[in-house]
């Protein structure tokens, strides 16, 4: 083998036996440990290999499977003191859990989206999980707009725009598509009004100041959309203001751009329960899996 990658030759420059090169990092140089291999005739083989497993460490190797989809925790898992959802464990060997970890900071709000409804409904049920179960959210807003979300919330009514909502409050929308009263309107922040005529804000107004001040007062929103492609355009005056992006069941052609990625960053597209989360402020890209629901 005369190169590991494109961009490291390291084994070009190995003189030869004993001398070889162990790489754990897809071939990149960081990856390269060199190492000597020594000779052992076939006799004196089996003798070797026996003692080496007799001093080895005696361990259950883990055997890891990208495609299996990891255990429902149990519920006390759930439980924290601060607003952060578990849905699902990091795509990886170590399969870290994956939680989105929400700040008190300008754009902390959720923007979710994929075309698979069951998917839809269990990544509803894992953030109902995770919100029931904390210890710092005091009250759960539920609109529902997709008539196919079957869920244990208390459901509420875009009339909560015009009333005060509680501290500590985060409001779940399941589907933004159709909901054209919280669009962004051509008369954002009242319109045009006469010297001394009070400035009547519309519910559109209410709900993007409460996406761009609501952190202030623990106030943080999470927001479905079914379709990326033709919603996107409607609401793009507020899309800024989540940097949480989360996606699923959707193609690599929309991944790129709803997660507000480089254009050289390519990833597959999603299927079978696995899901993408961006930090759009820090540029945080995490490929996970959703847990396996109960009856799966």
């Amino acid at each position: 083998m005369a190169f590991l990658s494109m961009n490291n030759e390291a084994a070009v420059k190995l003189k030869g036996k004993p001398e070889a090169i162990y790489n754990d990092r897809a071939g990149n140089i960081d990856g390269n440990k060199k190492v000597f291999i020594p000779f052992a005739s076939r006799e004196k083989m089996n003798a070797l290999l026996k003692k080496v497993d007799n001093n080895r460490s005696k361990v259950n190797p883990k055997i890891y499977d990208g495609d299996v989809l990891p255990t429902m925790p149990s519920k006390d898992k759930f439980t924290n003191e601060t607003l952060s959802l578990l849905i699902g464990k990091e795509q990886s060997f170590r399969e870290n859990d994956f939680n989105i970890h929400f700040s008190k900071e300008h754009g902390a709000n959720l923007l979710v989206t994929g075309k698979n409804k069951k998917e839809k409904q269990h990544i509803i049920n894992l953030i109902g999980l995770s919100l029931k179960n904390t210890k710092y959210i005091e009250n759960i807003y539920f609109i529902n707009n997709d008539f196919n979300i079957l869920t244990n919330f208390s459901k509420s009514t875009i009339d909560i725009f015009n009333n005060e909502i509680k501290n500590k409050s985060v409001i779940i929308i399941d589907s933004i598509d159709t909901l054209t009263t919280l669009h962004p309107q051509v008369n954002y922040g009242g319109g045009f009004t006469m010297p001394g005529e009070e400035v009547k804000l519309s519910t559109a107004d209410k709900f993007k100041e409460l996406l761009e001040n609501g952190y202030k007062d623990d106030i943080y929103i999470i927001i479905f959309i079914d379709n990326i492609k033709r919603t996107k355009q409607k609401i793009s005056e507020i899309i800024e203001l989540f940097n949480y992006r989360l996606a699923f069941s959707l193609g690599s052609d929309l991944l790129t751009d709803f997660l507000d990625l480089e254009y050289n960053v390519n990833l597959a597209s999603l299927k079978n329960n696995k899901a993408v989360f961006s930090n759009v402020l820090t540029s945080e890209t995490i490929e996970f899996k959703l847990f396996k629901a109960n009856n799966d």
